[in-house]
């Protein structure tokens, strides 16, 4: 009996496995890099936590564009001087007059975040890192079938 494969015949894998392949490395770096800035943000979360001082802020103004929506919330640092920050929606929205928390910096009464979107921000890192992953796992485990089979 003859073999199928003549000896000395190196069978490629078929492009479309290769492929598979490529993207779920991709992917995987993709859900890498997200994981990272998910504990990024989780430390930066720590620290206005720990540091900054919680005042009430007022939403003031709301600018619309295709992509985004920006809100600008007023707050008063301890000295009773009006401050501003603002966020673009991703993680938050709110309306005109809404009061929200914000997170001051005591050595910068300039520097403050919106605290809903500094508690939320690392969740949702941390969620689309869990996403990109499970894209990767199941990319890369095709393209192995894919280059196992043919």
């Amino acid at each position: 009996m003859e073999p199928l494969i003549p000896a000395g015949v190196w069978l490629e894998a078929p492009l479309h496995a290769e492929i598979l392949l490529l993207v779920g490395v991709g992917l995987f770096s993709i859900a890498a890099i997200t994981l990272l800035g998910g504990v990024w943000l989780k430390r930066t979360t720590r620290w206005w936590k720990r540091y900054g001082v919680s005042t009430p802020g007022r939403c003031v103004r709301i600018k619309e564009r295709d992509e985004y929506t920006t809100y600008y919330v007023q707050y008063l640092d301890g000295a009773g001087r009006v401050h501003e920050t603002h966020t673009q929606g991703s993680v938050i929205a709110m309306s005109l007059g809404a009061v929200v928390e914000v997170w001051v910096d005591p050595s910068n009464p300039a520097n403050a975040r919106i605290a809903a979107e500094v508690k939320l921000q690392h969740v949702v890192t941390l969620i689309l890192a869990g996403v990109f992953g499970a894209l990767a796992i199941v990319t890369f485990s095709l393209g192995l079938v894919f280059w196992v089979v043919s």
